[in-house]
Formats: C-alpha cells, structure tokens, sequence
C-alpha cells in the first residue's frame, strides 16, 4: 500500500524539481523525504546508497536554487522578495 504513494511521491519531487517550481520548498520535501528514507534503511542497505541525493536536495535548499532558469526564474522577477522561490 505505500509502495504507489512512494512512487508518486519521488515522481512528483522529480517532476517539479525538473521542471523548477517551487524548487527550495520541493527541495526542503526531497531533503526530508530521502533522510528519512535513508535513515530507514540503515543496516538493511548499503550505507552510502542515498547520502548523494540527500545532500544534493540540502545543497538545493540552502543554494538559490531555481533563481537563474525554470518556472522559479520567472515567478522570482514578479516578486523577487517571496521566499517560495
């Protein structure tokens, strides 16, 4: 049963990162989403499977992520003070 919300999930993440709308908050979701998804497989899993792709999404939170191309840029010369992008 959270097999399909799993994969709608890392679809959704994937899609709107690709795509850069709202990219600091998906990112700040992806970050949450795959710590807790690596934490989960500590022991079960190798170690290291899914520490690039949490520090990427970190990287993405804590960057200006989505200011220079996607649907971000152009939300951002609308409103350049919001803080969603």
């Amino acid at each position: 049963m959270a097999a399909p919300l799993q994969a709608i999930a890392e679809i959704s993440l994937g899609i709107l990162l690709v795509i850069g709308l709202l990219t600091r908050p998906v990112a700040l979701a992806a970050f949450l989403y795959l710590g807790s998804l690596w934490i989960s497989e500590l022991g079960t899993s190798w170690i290291w499977e899914l520490l690039v792709p949490v520090l990427a999404s970190l990287g993405l939170v804590v960057g200006r992520a989505g200011r220079a191309w996607g649907i971000d840029a152009l939300l951002a010369r609308r409103r350049p003070a919001s803080l969603w992008w």
